[in-house]
């Protein structure tokens, strides 16, 4: 069994700020710096990678917002990182990089952190880690509750609420609950709450991962909170499911409680 620990792919920022703080934002990780797009993408090839993160070019100035269409066709559960600098920023190109793929932007400038870094690697690997899961829900559901449903996954990595959803929505509480109960799925706290520990169950599946940190970087008040969500919707204690495979078991136990309520 390989012992190697999933990577961080970085293809440019060798020598700038951001890739150094992009070094101490993921500890664990260890870094693989790419001079050229071929080179990110054969590191890709080999496996063992968790993250991709890419300047808008290569040492050699080739373009790099191809090589997210191409890792997101090809290894959709790497997750994906555009740095883009704020004083270069151009609407049209961000678009294009989330078109290509790309999970998380990062607007580096003179006052990015360490803290910043995380927060967006965290939100590219949650997402990376909801996609295919969450199409597959999105799917299965019925129509008139996907607005709530996608809203959840979307904003899986953050503190959300069915206030926040329903604004978002542009509906009343109130709509989104009669959305629920017309569609015969959990109450719209408990479809956020799934999507919550779905993003958890992501975050997870990396053993190296302490469960405190990742209550914090999912913004729940405490370790203690992140546990007592899981014990309250599946039973389990962060240990015991990763035992069973953190994303795969509880992506089972959510589509399980959507069909326990309404056969989809």
């Amino acid at each position: 069994m390989s012992t190697r620990r999933p990577a961080l792919v970085l293809v440019g920022a060798h020598k700038s700020p951001v890739g150094r703080l992009l070094a101490r934002a993921a500890p664990d990780l260890p870094i693989l710096h790419c001079v050229a797009v071929q080179d990110g993408l054969q590191a890709i090839a080999r496996g063992h990678v968790r993250l991709l993160a890419c300047e808008p070019q290569d040492a050699h100035g080739e373009i790099t917002e191809a090589l997210f269409g191409t890792v997101a066709a090809k290894y959709s559960t790497v997750g994906m990182v555009g740095i883009v600098r704020r004083s270069q920023v151009e609407g049209s190109a961000l678009v294009r990089l989330v078109r290509a793929g790309a999970h998380a932007l990062l607007m580096a400038d003179d006052r990015l952190t360490t803290l910043d870094c995380r927060r967006v690697l965290t939100e590219a690997i949650v997402r990376s880690g909801v996609c295919a899961p969450g199409m597959g829900l999105l799917a299965a559901s019925p129509p008139g509750v996907r607005p709530l449903l996608e809203y959840g996954l979307r904003y899986a990595h953050e503190s959300t609420t069915v206030a926040n959803a329903a604004r978002a929505l542009n509906v009343h509480r109130k709509t989104l609950f009669w959305w629920c109960v017309e569609a015969g799925v959990p109450a719209p706290q408990q479809i956020l709450g799934w999507c919550r520990l779905l993003a958890a169950a992501a975050l997870l599946d990396d053993e190296g991962r302490r469960v405190d940190h990742i209550a914090l970087d999912l913004d729940f008040p405490s370790g203690t909170a992140l546990r007592n969500l899981l014990q309250r919707y599946v039973g389990l204690s962060p240990a015991k499911l990763r035992t069973l495979g953190a994303s795969r078991h509880i992506h089972h136990l959510f589509r399980r409680a959507l069909n326990s309520v309404v056969a989809i």
